[in-house]
Parts: structure tokens; sequence; C-alpha cells
């Protein structure tokens, strides 16, 4: 001991090694699949109202054909 002084009674590790943090891939992941779902709600959003607006420009259409023909009369 006397030859290694000190130092080789406190530098001893004893025990388990700490863990070492593995970085997390699922996060990666998980942003990946939010964002997959934030784009899908969107075009399921955007698709509706798409439909929407072709319903309406169809009823515009026979409305105004339903106009016209009572000028017509």
């Amino acid at each position: 001991m006397r030859q290694f002084g000190i130092k080789a009674v406190i530098s001893s590790k004893i025990g388990r090694p700490k863990m070492v943090k593995k970085k997390k891939e699922t996060s990666k992941k998980k942003t990946e699949q939010q964002l997959i779902e934030r784009q899908q709600k969107q075009i399921r959003h955007l698709e509706q109202e798409l439909s929407y607006t072709k319903i309406e420009n169809v009823y515009l259409k026979k409305l105004d054909a339903v106009i016209r023909n009572k000028k017509q009369h």
C-alpha cells in the first residue's frame, strides 16, 4: 500500500460499473408516428372539406337553374 499511496485506496473501483444510458430510438419513432397521424388527420379534414364544397357547388348550380327557369316562364 505504501508503494501506491492514498490513491491506491481511494481510486479502487468496487462494485458494479455504472449503467450507460442508451439513446431512445422510440422517441424518434414516436415523433415520426405523430407527424404521420397529423398528416392523415389533415388529409381527412381536407377530403371532407372538398366533399362539402362539391355538394355545395352542385346545389348552387341547381338553384341557379331553377331561378333561370322561373325567369323564363
